[in-house]
């Protein structure tokens, strides 16, 4: 079907963090959320300079018709990217936006289904009683190394002279603006996902890459993060699922190790996890 924007959805619910939106609403329906990473919406505000909006809608388009025993909802990161409390973007704030949105609107039996950052809403979330399901896909629970330039700057003799371009570029606060909360908490992990309602309701789907990966930038990525923390990770985040399951995450790792790249633009493999992995 053709790719959809805003103009061609309901808009139902907005704070000033997100936007929820959605093509036709059937309460007689299961909801089903969609929410992206933040990359999308960090590029697409560079264009417009204003706001941070969203490729999700078009990214997500494709799915109304392949579920018809949901409605689905495209939660929109949605904020000014000019602003003064940037402290304040952040997942916990996020989610308390999703959870007000779903009390709202009366939601209840909610299934989540996030990206990336996306995905760490997803499970903050997961502590309302009205969401049932949350599968995370790519989280970056153990962190992004790629946005902690005082790491990287500490392990550049560890790298080659190719990996401390690519980390003089990352360090770029154009790119990655340590301000924002979001990053604080990819650069250092995410902490606060104790409550047993997140342990209960979410399924953690990742993988790692090796410098074997046809996504060579990714295996470039990878190799990085790997000499700086010796850690595995799909070019992006961290994945560690040892580490994972010690700390009371139920996991799933894709059949073939994906990149980030390739998770966040791949509707094929999206739309692989949620038939997987959905309970109906």
């Amino acid at each position: 079907m053709e790719k959809m924007d805003r103009k061609n959805m309901k808009l139902v619910w907005r704070d000033d963090l997100i936007s929820l939106y959605c093509v036709s609403v059937d309460t007689t329906k299961r909801p089903l959320f969609h929410m992206n990473g933040q990359m999308e919406h960090h590029i697409q505000a560079i264009e417009t300079a204003t706001k941070a909006t969203e490729g999700s809608c078009y990214q997500y388009s494709m799915y109304w018709n392949m579920y018809p025993e949901f409605t689905q909802y495209i939660a929109v990161f949605d904020y000014k990217i000019f602003r003064n409390d940037k402290q304040n973007i952040n997942t916990t704030n996020f989610s308390l936006s999703v959870m007000r949105a779903i009390e709202e609107l009366a939601l209840e039996d909610v299934v989540f289904t996030g990206q990336s950052v996306g995905a760490m809403v997803g499970m903050r979330s997961a502590i309302s009683d009205r969401v049932s399901q949350v599968i995370a896909i790519h989280p970056p629970i153990l962190s992004s190394p790629l946005v902690n330039a005082e790491l990287l700057k500490e392990k550049k003799d560890l790298l080659s002279k190719k990996q401390n371009l690519i980390r003089l570029f990352l360090a770029n606060k154009f790119f990655f603006n340590p301000a924002f909360g979001f990053q604080q908490e990819n650069k250092n992990g995410y902490v606060g996902l104790d409550d047993n309602k997140i342990h209960d309701k979410s399924l953690i789907v990742g993988s790692a890459i090796d410098q074997t990966h046809k996504d060579k930038f990714a295996a470039g990525l990878s190799a990085l993060i790997y000499n700086t923390t010796g850690l595995q990770s799909d070019g992006v985040v961290v994945w560690e699922p040892k580490k994972l399951i010690e700390n009371g995450f139920s996991i799933a790792e894709d059949e073939s190790p994906m990149s980030h790249f390739q998770m966040a633009s791949s509707t094929e493999y999206t739309d692989t996890v949620l038939k997987n992995y959905i309970k109906r």
